[in-house]
């Protein structure tokens, strides 16, 4: 195949070098492609409210989209501001086609040979923009967003959702997961008179400002399902590559309406930040530790639930490793901050990528209770780098990499009682979680991936080039 000599455009959010509170995932794919495999990568970002610390474009300017470019590492960042419009979670068709224009213009300027997104989160409309323009785009997902108004295919009434989107059915679960005011929000907007009301208030710039705050909504529940729905079968289907990290999300994504052979399959990778420290220490109380985001979706005070259960005999060290920036992290850290029942509590705060190691050291084995579907987890592909075994919520994403009782544990779905038991089993037994690394399957590096999306770019501009294919590349 033919060396990736043109530019690829990474298009994201939460690419921050050094990302804090968060994982910087898709930076550090950049950085391998452009210094290792010699891609011509730049990166499209909007900075907001996603733990940016580089610099910012100057937003006084009398400019449409204030931006900047700015070079770190070797990497070229393209940086702009937008109107805060466009982060609703479905803009109106009128917001919709602003931001593809603004897309559009922005591409022509960079001139990108492949536009690659990554996470969805305000720019996913860079899709569009591309299809408009035939410059052959790639995706790879990190969550559910693009199909999933929840974004975590977890249904309003609770329990996993299938993952097969429908007008009436995600209507229904959407209404349903909403609060009182939420609901209320909903009731208003259901009718076209409080549609044309809220849409007449947000023309104030003062009452936009606090609509988006408060993430109001301003189209009817069916009207949003159905716009968003028809923007991702749109987008999804003129895809020239998906890269996902398991089979449920291919399976996931093949029903907006992408050719099976554009869709490919590829773990997530982790790069080790020190050696694998394979020992356990002269200890007797075993180290659970839960590591990412303290947040309700991540299912974290379900630890503490279980771990106030008298079953559990043995008394164990709870390690838990993540940013205490959200209500939820700060109420969890004032309740349980020394102990939780007869096992004691230590809190790590936020680790960065380089020092991560330093919480794998610690634990015999990581818990990721989730209460949603995760993209892979990350975290469960961390752990397995560092050799060690999960207890792990039973979801398709997780049963791809996790035997039970070889490579680590699962629970069932939203019950504390599962979890119970499985801490239960493995507190009386360090040994046997012990003898569990031994099964732990290889974990691809930044490398061994990013060759894989090397490869991926190589088929989409052969396809590209080939003038049987009915494009003809121009901008």
């Amino acid at each position: 195949m033919n060396e990736v000599s043109k530019k690829v455009l990474f298009v994201s959010q939460y690419v921050a070098p050094q990302l804090v509170g968060g994982n910087n995932n898709v930076y550090r794919q950049a950085f391998t492609l452009k210094h290792t495999h010699g891609v011509d990568v730049e990166i499209l970002t909007w900075p907001e409210r996603d733990h940016w610390t580089g610099p910012l474009p100057d937003s006084s300017e009398p400019s449409t989209v204030p931006y900047i470019r700015w070079l770190h590492e070797g990497l070229t960042f393209h940086i702009i501001q937008l109107p805060s419009k466009l982060l609703e979670r479905v803009p109106t068709e009128r917001d919709w086609r602003e931001a593809v224009e603004i897309g559009c213009k922005l591409l022509k300027e960079i001139k990108p040979a492949i536009v690659h997104l990554q996470h969805w989160r305000g720019l996913w409309w860079i899709l569009e923009a591309a299809k408009r323009l035939l410059i052959p785009t790639v995706y790879s997902p990190h969550d559910w967003g693009v199909g999933c108004l929840r974004t975590i295919l977890v249904k309003g009434e609770g329990g996993m959702c299938d993952g097969i989107v429908g007008i009436s059915k995600c209507s229904r679960c959407i209404v349903h997961g909403r609060n009182l005011a939420g609901r209320a929000n909903e009731f208003i907007v259901s009718s076209p008179v409080g549609e044309r009301m809220l849409k007449a208030l947000g023309r104030s710039k003062v009452i936009d400002r606090w609509l988006t705050k408060n993430d109001a909504v301003r189209i009817g529940v069916n009207n949003r399902v159905t716009l968003n729905l028809t923007r991702a079968n749109s987008i999804l289907s003129s895809l020239h590559a998906l890269v996902v990290p398991n089979e449920f999300a291919k399976r996931y994504y093949l029903q907006f309406g992408i050719a099976r052979d554009r869709v490919f399959v590829h773990p997530w990778y982790y790069d080790l930040t020190a050696p694998i420290n394979h020992g356990r220490p002269d200890r007797q109380a075993v180290v659970l530790g839960f590591i990412g985001r303290i947040s309700s979706e991540k299912g974290v005070r379900r630890i503490f639930e279980a771990l106030q259960s008298d079953s559990i005999a043995f008394p164990i060290h709870l390690v838990i490793a993540g940013a205490i920036d959200s209500a939820y992290a700060v109420q969890l850290l004032s309740e349980y901050r020394h102990k939780v029942g007869r096992h004691s509590v230590e809190w790590m705060g936020w680790i960065p990528h380089h020092s991560v190691n330093t919480f794998y050291q610690k634990v015999d084995a990581v818990i990721i209770p989730s209460d949603c579907i995760e993209n892979g987890p990350l975290t469960l592909i961390e752990s397995f780098a560092f050799k060690r075994p999960v207890i792990i919520t039973k979801t398709p994403t997780a049963t791809d990499l996790v035997q039970d009782g070889i490579t680590g544990y699962l629970v069932s779905f939203g019950s504390t009682e599962s979890l119970t038991q499985v801490i239960a089993k493995v507190c009386g037994n360090p040994e046997g979680l012990l003898k569990l690394r031994n099964n732990l399957p290889p974990v691809s590096s930044s490398i061994e991936y990013t060759e894989s999306v090397k490869r991926v770019y190589e088929t989409v501009l052969s396809e590209a080039n080939n003038p049987n294919n009915g494009s003809d590349g121009r901008y």
